[in-house]
């Protein structure tokens, strides 16, 4: 959906998550991937990943916002929805920060997530770099996989990228900005497969492409 606006491309937007290439998915493209998508579908998903653009706002007349295709879904909008995953991952820019108001704490959009139901939220506090933090996401929904709690998938993940990266991409700006808020017991997953009852959706944004993924148990033939 960036794909006319070079400063938004998000090259890694378009490459799949490895720990998902072995189950089943269901996708949405381009312009399918609106607000009134997501909102079509989140009721459907025990996990939300996005991979977009968004911005942490400061004050009451410029909320945190998170893109879409057609428009942004603001810190506000959040606060009216119900939703039933238990975990979300916002890998976009800032999405754990924002205004600090007093006797109420930090009005970001982890905090939207969270109000609107969802018990865990791995948020962002900077610009991240997409490429690290794409690499980070992975590893860390392999660890997920593996039954690890998700803090420790986190931090196992970033492990896992500082055994692996160049020197210029070793500073702490690179894999340090993403944590996980809320509930840090284990995702429910099954071996190469999630746990029947939880579903996984997927949002990737960028060139041309934006994918809404659902990811189902493997039917036994």
């Amino acid at each position: 959906i960036f794909k006319n606006q070079p400063q938004k491309y998000l090259a890694f937007s378009e490459t799949p998550i490895n720990a998902f290439r072995k189950v089943k998915h269901q996708s949405l493209y381009e312009q399918e991937a609106s607000v009134s998508g997501f909102l079509d579908h989140v009721h459907n998903f025990g996990l939300l990943y996005f991979s977009t653009h968004a911005t942490a706002g400061d004050s009451l007349l410029n909320q945190p916002a998170i893109e879409f295709s057609d428009q942004s879904l603001y810190l506000s909008d959040l606060y009216t929805l119900n939703i039933p995953a238990q975990l979300a991952v916002l890998s976009a820019c800032e999405t754990g920060i924002g205004d600090r108001r007093k006797g109420e704490g930090v009005m970001s959009l982890a905090r939207g997530f969270t109000y609107a139901g969802v018990p865990s939220v791995a948020t962002t506090f900077w610009k991240v770099n997409e490429q690290t933090t794409y690499t980070i996401v992975d590893r860390f929904f392999f660890h997920l996989s593996q039954g690890l709690n998700k803090d420790e998938a986190l931090q196992q993940a970033k492990i896992d990228y500082l055994h692996t990266c160049d020197d210029i991409r070793i500073a702490p700006y690179y894999w340090a900005g993403m944590i996980v808020i809320g509930n840090t017991d284990p995702f429910l997953f099954e071996e190469n497969s999630f746990h029947p009852k939880l579903l996984l959706a997927l949002f990737i944004f960028g060139l041309s492409a934006s994918y809404l993924v659902r990811l189902k148990r493997s039917k036994k033939q």
